[in-house]
């Protein structure tokens, strides 16, 4: 199979995974459903056996994960992270941007 030809595959299977999602959520009224949803799309979508949501904590100034996919019982809803720059998902609130994980890593 050509190069092209896997970015089409590749193409055309995000898509897939957008208009299933999207579809999913206009049906969902349960918030969480919609989130844990989001995170194993977006998880199959890239090819990653890890995806989550994070929900910013002012008072405790943390990221709860509140959703997500391939993580182990005991994750979801009670594993907080550190609000620092040095860490991704720190680092992803304080740019209001997507991190690069690969890049990141070899930032550290």
């Amino acid at each position: 199979m050509t190069d092209n030809a896997v970015q089409v595959r590749k193409l055309l299977r995000q898509q897939a995974a957008v208009a299933h999602f999207g579809s999913f959520a206009l049906r969902e009224s349960d918030l969480l459903k919609v989130l844990t949803e989001a995170a194993r799309d977006c998880a199959e979508c890239l090819s990653v056996p890890y995806s989550k949501v994070c929900r910013y904590r002012e008072k405790e100034n943390d990221l709860l994960i509140e959703a997500g996919y391939g993580w182990h019982a005991g994750v979801i809803g009670k594993c907080r992270l550190a609000r620092r720059r040095n860490l991704a998902a720190g680092a992803s609130l304080h740019h209001r941007k997507a991190v690069d994980l690969q890049r990141f890593a070899r930032r550290q």
